[in-house]
């Protein structure tokens, strides 16, 4: 999507200076920063110091501080003159406009202090001991923290996260070409695991079922329809990830004329996955499309709806993989996620249906659908499911054009099919059916078993 603005020359011009002498003025009360990556009494870590003190910060909570409006660093400080001596201090980090305030306190020792950085030098310096600190790890030199602190993965990550520039807070506009966009990634593996990420930076994780509800979940999702922004509170054991979606316009085009300049937007999704105290994964910053992510995310919690036990447990009462689904099913969602179908500002919104069953196109010999409970449909089905006659042309030989190819998979044999064009026409002939079907049910579309290509990744649900 493009919107178009247009704004005088003056008027920016005006602006920038404003912007300029507030960075300048700022910049000359803030110190530089005294973080390093070093090696204390045998061992490496990010250090900075305090009197005659070291402090030892964790990388990940370190990262962190760049991306979150506020943090506190449970860390210890370390006598130089005797490195078992500990005394448990709070370092907390407040990031203010084009600054980071650190504020030091301990109750033991009864201490505080404050002290500011500007927020470009700040980021290049956690950016530098961060790598540093990595660098050692990749050599496997010793390192003064207890393992639960400092994953290889996690660090990895956070050298992987502060390479997307786009990402990082600045004082300057972004513009598309500074954006490199990204796949969102939320794949389910069963009941509660799934993997979540943007790009390659991604990990497996749970949402456990004991403390979380798929209705607050879907109602939190629901907000995007409206205000484009959503977050969303996915708990693992009491512990909550917190997953930030925000439509941002990005400038694409700048056209000057008439003593101004017009500017023209495109729209992405700004993704923030920011990790829990389980997982001690740094966070998660991209910028993704934006049906794309909703479509992923959306289909990602009805999949996992399906895996939902179908026997109570000590922990989980509301059993049933379709009443998981109903609870999350939404129309107010699949209407955002629907390109073609217009809000009508005249009449209310459904929030809620009921669907009774789950049906996926699923080719296999002589079986065209699959109900949820697992029984099966053939082509000649169609219209008793569906309560009229189905006329769709070309649907009958689609299907028939399954057989040669388990015929001879059944025997290790490699039939000669083009995926992409069944598939092509496969998700056309789900999309007419999909109109002729009563509302009542869901309909999803799959590649058969026998298709290795990869050209239908994961299932897409009919909308």
């Amino acid at each position: 999507m493009f919107m178009t603005l247009f704004s005088k020359k003056s008027a920016i011009e005006g602006r920038d200076r404003e912007l300029i002498t507030e960075i300048s003025g700022k910049r000359k009360h803030c110190s530089k920063h005294s973080l390093c990556c070093k090696e204390v009494g045998g061992k490496w870590g990010i250090w900075t110091g305090f009197e005659s003190s070291h402090i030892l910060i964790p990388p990940v909570d370190l990262f962190d501080t760049i991306f979150c409006d506020y943090e506190r660093l449970y860390v210890d400080i370390t006598d130089y003159s005797d490195l078992e001596m500990k005394t448990r201090i709070y370092i907390d980090v407040t990031k203010e406009p084009f600054i980071y305030r650190w504020a030091l306190s301990s109750p033991v020792i009864e201490t505080y202090y404050e002290k500011y950085y500007m927020q470009d030098d700040y980021i290049a310096g956690v950016k530098t001991v961060i790598t540093e600190l990595f660098d050692k790890m990749l050599e496997d030199a010793p390192l003064a923290y207890d393992d639960s602190d400092v994953m290889f993965e996690a660090v990895k990550m956070c050298v992987d996260q502060l390479e997307v520039e786009a990402a990082l807070p600045s004082f300057y506009m972004l513009r598309t070409k500074d954006i490199q966009k990204e796949e969102f990634v939320f794949e389910p593996h069963g009941t509660e695991e799934y993997t979540i990420g943007v790009g390659e930076r991604r990990y497996s994780t749970f949402l456990t079922l004991w403390d979380n509800s798929y209705e607050r979940i879907r109602h939190q999702f629901e907000d995007y329809a409206f205000s484009r922004k959503a977050r969303l509170e996915l708990s693992f054991d009491g512990s909550e990830r917190i997953l930030k979606l925000e439509e941002v316009s990005i400038v694409d085009q700048t056209d000057e004329h008439d003593g101004g300049i017009g500017y023209k937007y495109k729209d992405y999704i700004r993704v923030e996955i920011r990790s829990n105290s389980f997982a001690n994964m740094p966070t998660i910053v991209g910028y993704c499309d934006v049906r794309e992510t909703l479509t992923t995310l959306y289909t990602g919690f009805l999949q996992m709806a399906l895996k939902h036990p179908e026997e109570p447990t000590p922990y989980v009462s509301d059993t049933g993989r379709l009443v998981a689904y109903n609870m999350f099913k939404s129309p107010i969602i699949e209407r955002a996620l629907d390109k073609d179908r217009k809000r009508d500002y005249s009449t209310y919104e459904v929030r809620q249906i009921h669907i009774a069953d789950v049906l996926t196109i699923k080719l296999d010999y002589d079986v065209f659908l699959m109900h949820l409970d697992g029984a099966m449909e053939g082509y000649e089905d169609l219209d008793e499911l569906c309560g009229q006659a189905v006329q769709i042309e070309g649907l009958e030989e689609w299907c028939h054009e399954m057989a040669p190819v388990i015929i001879d998979a059944a025997v290790s044999k490699t039939y000669p099919m083009d995926w992409e064009d069944f598939h092509r026409r496969g998700l056309e002939y789900a999309r007419q059916l999909r109109k002729a079907l009563p509302s009542k049910y869901d309909l999803w579309y799959e590649a058969p078993f026998e298709d290795k290509s990869g050209t239908i990744k994961k299932p897409i649900l009919i909308i």
